[in-house]
């Protein structure tokens, strides 16, 4: 394909279930285009994965890259760096271990761009590296998150993380958001601890914001076949509402050709798998039995099952009278890695079972592919990890289902319902089962005329839908094969798009940001076409991103679209003239070749085709009553209008393109209707919608919303009490909400969020949630809260804190002090109107603030040492502050303000200040002597803006005209400018400060 100079990154999860895909998809990419690989992991997975790429053919551009952990660092037992052989009570802290992989990751890829002069096409990394995405993004390339499970089991994975649906209910059975209503899900098929999660749990907070990431990628990969899972993948699909590639199976090409049994080499090149048993002893017991005669049970790389469990499927087994092998560990508690003991199965069974040679018990590994692909295998006891899933279906080996964690139960589920390639045994560690249980399943799928026989059928189907799928000759080229290509292609597409746009100023930036917000609804290449025009000079955009033409440059353009219908205006692509948009509107001449109306009017009846932009201001009532459902609408701009409804509830067509919806000033409006089908909605504009009291709950779900803007919705009293849908929202705007008393308790879930305004509403206490928001960069809390939280230290992403004009708050948590480092991007802190006493012992944690505004803090009385990163500090009318430790080290500040700050005394360090230029000190009478004495006369040359009290103007001070002649040869420098001011102060303080300021 070309384009052998690309580079591809690779992040794979630390357990062997997703090693051994990522390794699989590195070869078939490299394979096709010949472009470098880096599969990075930490040491101990990367010696394991060399192991393999040592024992397959030779390749020269997939790179191993090591990134350093310590698992003793996690609370991990020494040398543990995978889940295989780990107590299920570590099991979390090892991912969330796995998020100490981010920053060495991000020098990793660093490194390649400074050695390469680019950035990599692409960072691939598992779905649970969702942080993987802001560092593509941060280092210039795009990040594709990778699936190793199959489409309906990932789906249905992330939806219950994301939804916790369980949890709102008491029934056995729920259902499941993005599922069907046949599709219900029983909390049995949940692993305790996800059964048990809550949102604030440690899993929770681990998979929740990981998996919100992973679904702001490019697009994903998944490890399934088109043909075999269509249900699954429109799931998926409409679940991440991102391009899905189904790039499987992910299994060695050598298991899918036509051949009876595979050769012994393909398990050697298995990743991190050493076997316990020679392959050829399985292949010669396999050769002594019968077709079709054989139990194939295994329950993967990290599973096992109870010591009670244990012995009643060996119960079972010996019962039934049917040959098999079983792949045997230490059951449950035990160390998986110890020796097997006797005492765990019924006594004697091994030994019968060698003498009989009814049975072959493996400890540890088996040749699994080898096994499957043998005619003897009939069916599979499997625990339905996908990796064996798609090794079994591979070979037409049907499943009798044992899951035991993670997806498993529902790769179960699907297997049975929607393949019939399966039935299910039991499901769990903890569940009861019984030999005779065992021996009836058996019986049923050994079976060769009911379901036994059924199910066999069924998996010879997919198994050549399989092998189908990565066909690759001249004639065709199968589903897989096409999909690895068109992920290629759309990859390399990405970037010449991004190579063309690198040129682009950042102004045109800016205004095309927007431009091409129209480009969904009216398919066309916005960007380009704007680009093209500046590049022309025929359009230009200004410094304040305002697009400008010449009127004669507009005139020609609507003689253009004039010219494509000269009689009928329905006709043509634009309409801009009223009297023809009313004519179209009211003969109902409306066609698909409208692409953009503007229209002001006071109160018409209007109806309209189908535009893809339309604005209107002043509009009546509703628009249901005009029949306005224009379905490919990119922006819909209502502003200042009469709104009383938008649309019906129910029933009414949706605008699916929909991206910027403006309501503002829509006083009436009284509701906003369902809007779950506007599944491309960026921004809601709802300000001084001052007729709402509440939102309608899919505003909660909508996956796209970049900006919510509910500025002066002054009734407004409350927000939907599920936000988890809100994973990229950006900016959420409640100021002047002033009903509002409480936030959503799930705020946790807005991991996108940078932007949250609470000004001038009524919420007294934030839920802990908003401190797990770790993107949040502006957060205004000027509100009646009295306390802020200790967590506040965890925002460390915050550059601008502001909880003034409270007047409520009467402390700060401890974590503000020289420990406040955590609050590392901190830049302006304002702090004003509120009522503690001292912000605390040090504020010079805070390495990057700018600006301390502490103005009308009337209980404040001492400034505690600041940091020499400020610029700015505001401490006026802070009438009992008496003290201000030394501000030598205030190297850049350029303004003081201490007006009315009568008690100060002295400005320690002030002469120190060499970037000072306005000081004011109106008001400061106790330190005024000291204020002159600090500044000495050569440092008064520096000073633009002096104020400070005085009882008489200085004696070089005329009040005689003023006249000035010019000298020759010099250059006037300034003007000295006096004002005597005497204020009452009985005068507002607002008027005061404008007058001393």
């Amino acid at each position: 394909m070309g384009f052998e100079n690309e580079h591809i990154v690779m992040l794979p999860f630390m357990a062997q279930g997703h090693l051994i895909p990522f390794l699989a998809l590195a070869k078939q990419i490299q394979q096709r285009t010949n472009f470098t690989i880096t599969i990075a992991s930490t040491p101990l997975n990367i010696q394991s994965l060399q192991s393999t790429i040592a024992t397959s053919s030779n390749n020269n551009t997939i790179h191993l890259a090591e990134l350093p952990f310590c698992s003793t660092d996690h609370g991990l037992p020494q040398n543990t760096e995978t889940t295989e052989n780990l107590p299920l009570n570590k099991l979390v802290n090892l991912f969330a271990a796995s998020l100490s992989l981010e920053a060495p990751a991000r020098r990793l890829i660093s490194g390649i761009i400074e050695t390469e002069g680019r950035p990599p096409l692409c960072v691939i990394s598992d779905v649970f590296f969702g942080w993987a995405n802001d560092v593509a993004d941060s280092l210039g390339t795009v990040n594709v998150s990778f699936t190793t499970g199959g489409a309906y089991g990932t789906a249905a994975y992330i939806s219950i993380w994301l939804n916790l649906p369980h949890r709102s209910t008491d029934e056995n059975f729920f259902t499941l958001p993005g599922f069907p209503e046949r599709c219900r899900f029983d909390v049995s098929q949940l692993h305790p601890f996800l059964r048990a999660a809550d949102g604030t749990d440690s899993w929770s907070r681990f998979f929740q914001p990981q998996i919100s990431l992973s679904a702001k990628s490019f697009g994903w990969l998944c490890n399934t076949v088109e043909e075999i899972e269509p249900f699954g993948l429109d799931i998926l699909r409409n679940c991440v509402r991102l391009p899905v590639w189904s790039v499987g199976p992910l299994i060695p090409r050598e298991a899918l050709k036509n051949s009876s049994t595979l050769d012994v080499s393909v398990s050697r090149q298995r990743a991190g798998k050493k076997l316990s048993f020679p392959a050829e002893k399985c292949l010669e017991w396999l050769d002594s039995h019968g077709s079709d005669s054989v139990i194939y049970i295994s329950f993967g790389s990290q599973n096992t099952i109870s010591e009670t469990q244990m012995k009643e499927l060996a119960i079972g087994l010996e019962e039934s009278g049917r040959a098999f092998i079983w792949v045997i560990r230490p059951p449950i508690g035990f160390d998986m890695k110890g020796e097997f003991r006797a005492e765990w199965l019924p006594q004697g069974f091994e030994e019968r079972m060698n003498k009989s040679k009814q049975g072959l018990l493996v400890h540890n590994w088996a040749p699994q592919l080898e096994i499957l692909s043998h005619k003897s295998t009939r069916v599979f006891v499997s625990h339905c990890g996908w990796n064996s899933v798609m090794e079994s279906l591979s070979q037409g080996v049907p499943i009798v289902g044992w899951p035991l964690a993670a997806e498993q139960a529902y790769n179960s589920k699907m297997l049975e319902e929607e393949m019939g390639v399966s039935v299910e045994l039991t499901r769990g560690v903890q569940s009861k089962i019984v030999g005779e249980e065992v021996k009836g399943v058996i019986d049923l799928v050994m079976d060769e005329n009911g379901k036994g026989e059924e199910m066999r059928k069924n998996a010879a189907v997919i198994k050549e839908k399989i092998r189908a799928s990565i066909r690759d000759d001249d004639e065709e080229k199968g589903s897989s094969v096409k999909a690895v290509d068109d992920f290629v292609a759309a990859l390399l597409s990405k970037r010449q798009e991004s190579s063309k746009s690198s040129n682009t100023i950042d102004i045109q930036e800016k205004a095309l940001q927007k431009l091409s917000k129209i480009r969904p609804g009216l398919w066309f290449a916005g960007e380009i076409a704007i680009s093209d025009l500046t590049a022309k000079s025929l359009i230009k955009i200004t410094e304040d991103s305002t697009l400008w033409m010449h009127d004669q440059i507009r005139d020609m353009g609507r003689q253009i679209v004039r010219d494509e219908n000269l009689l009928d205006p329905g006709m043509r692509t634009r309409l801009w003239d009223r009297d023809e948009i009313m004519n179209v509107f009211k003969d109902d001449k409306g066609t698909r070749h409208i692409q953009g109306i503007v229209l002001d009017f006071e109160s018409r009846t209007m109806k309209v085709r189908d535009p893809g932009v339309f604005t209107v201001e002043r509009l009546s009532s509703e628009i249901s009553r005009f029949g306005f459902f224009p379905l490919r609408l990119a922006i819909l701009d209502l502003s200042d209008s009469k709104l009383e409804r938008l649309w019906p509830g129910r029933g009414h067509k949706v605008a699916e393109k929909l991206m910027l919806l403006n309501l503002t000033g829509c006083f009436n409006l009284t509701a906003i209707p369902d809007l779950s089908g506007n599944g491309a909605l960026e921004k809601l504009i709802l300000e001084h919608c001052t007729g709402l009291t509440e939102l309608h709950n899919s505003i909660g779900n909508l996956q796209t919303l970049v900006h919510l803007n509910l500025r002066e919705c002054s009734n407004l009293i409350q927000l939907p009490n599920d936000v988890s849908g809100l994973t990229k929202l950006e900016n959420l705007i409640l100021s002047g909400c002033l009903q509002l008393k409480q936030l959503p308790n799930n705020m946790d879930c807005m991991v996108s969020l940078k932007e949250l305004l609470l000004d001038d509403t009524a919420i007294i206490s934030l839920p802990e949630s908003i401190f797990r928001l770790t993107k949040l960069e502006k957060l205004s809390l000027n509100s009646p809260i009295k306390e802020l939280p200790v967590s506040i230290g965890s925002l460390s992403n915050l550059k601008e804190l502001s909880t003034g004009n409270g007047q409520f708050l009467s402390r700060l948590p401890d974590s503000i002090g020289d420990d406040f480092e955590k609050l590392s991007s901190l830049e302006i802190l304002n702090l004003g109107r509120n009522n503690f006493s001292s912000p605390q012992a040090s504020l010079r944690g805070l390495s990057l603030l700018k600006k301390l505004l502490l103005p009308h803090c009337k209980k404040l009385k001492a400034l505690p040492p600041l940091p020499s990163s400020l610029e700015e500090v505001d401490a006026a009318n802070c009438i009992s502050l008496e003290s201000i430790s030394d501000i030598s080290n205030l190297e850049n500040l350029v303004m003081m303000n201490l007006t009315s700050c009568e008690k100060v005394v002295d400005i320690p360090g002030l002469e120190c200040l060499k970037s000072l230029v306005r000081l004011y000190a109106s008001g400061c009478t106790a330190c005024s002597s000291a204020i002159k004495k600090r500044l000495a006369r050569s440092y008064m040359k520096k000073i633009s803006n002096l104020s400070m009290p005085r009882s008489k103007m200085p004696d070089w001070f005329s009040q005689d005209v003023v006249t000035f002649s010019e000298r020759k040869n010099c250059v006037l420098k300034s003007v000295i400018i006096g004002v005597v001011v005497s204020l009452n102060q009985q005068i507002p303080d607002d008027i005061r400060e404008e007058l001393l300021q």
